[in-house]
């Protein structure tokens, strides 16, 4: 996508989040490659848009969803020494979304997912818990 469509687009109002370069289960890397995948993928976002990407989505949940305290640790740590303000982590399948966001854990905010095609009726299910992903 051409750069002027992700700048007239965050202008329109769209928030734009770091994702990491190539969507890699950040529990595999080692250091060097997981500092590599958060700092470019805020660089490329940031240099497209002129401004500041504060928030990072952790791809796959990981190391959220089956990660270890000692992989999740290491991740926040990073994206703190990076600059990130907040992290949001997915859902685990079948299970219902707890969208109870914790001020104290900035670095784990749950998200509601919502994919092209979802009936606004599941979709108000998933703010209220009682839809499954």
């Amino acid at each position: 996508m051409p750069t002027f469509r992700y700048q007239a687009m965050s202008d329109a109002g769209m928030d734009f989040v770091a994702h990491s370069v190539s969507h890699a289960d950040l529990r595999a890397l080692s250091a060097e490659a997981l500092a590599q995948e958060v700092r470019q993928s805020r660089a490329d976002l940031q240099a497209r848009l002129g401004r500041s990407v504060q928030a990072f989505v952790y791809p796959y949940g990981e190391p959220f969803a089956h990660g270890t305290a000692e992989q999740q640790q290491a991740v926040v740590q990073l994206l703190q020494q990076e600059g990130y303000a907040l992290a949001f982590s997915n859902p685990l399948p079948g299970t219902p979304p707890d969208i109870t966001q914790r001020a104290d854990q900035p670095y784990s905010l749950p998200r509601v997912m919502v994919s092209g095609g979802l009936p606004l009726g599941r979709f108000a299910a998933r703010l209220e818990g009682t839809d499954t992903y």
